[in-house]
């Protein structure tokens, strides 16, 4: 997938983003450098997952070290998964981790 279908939109009070198309190692990079500023986030921070296609270990390892960062301030949210990603966040064992799976009701 060409990297211009990953998109990251960060939220106006830098507490969040909504994360579109597929995370893979293609475009971790990219995602590193546009979610940098929610590392210094002061509490918790969510992320809209609900449009992601697909995530590679790439993407899981990032969202691991967005939750390290912010651990002593805050909580990781990882806001309405597809059933897929849902699953995919599950047996890389993220809520083990203490980041938070919100799931969208009826999905």
């Amino acid at each position: 997938m060409a990297d211009d279908a990953f998109q990251v939109e960060l939220s106006d009070d830098l507490d969040g983003a909504r994360l579109s198309g597929e995370l893979d190692l293609l475009v971790y990079e990219k995602a590193d450098v546009a979610l940098s500023p929610l590392f210094e986030a002061r509490g918790d921070v969510t992320l809209d997952v609900s449009n992601l296609t697909f995530i590679d270990s790439s993407g899981i390892r990032l969202f691991v070290r967005l939750e390290r960062g912010i651990r002593d301030r805050g909580v990781l949210h990882l806001r309405g998964p597809s059933p897929h990603i849902a699953r995919v966040f599950e047996v890389a064992g993220l809520p083990g981790l203490g980041i938070v799976i919100d799931e969208v009701e009826g999905a």
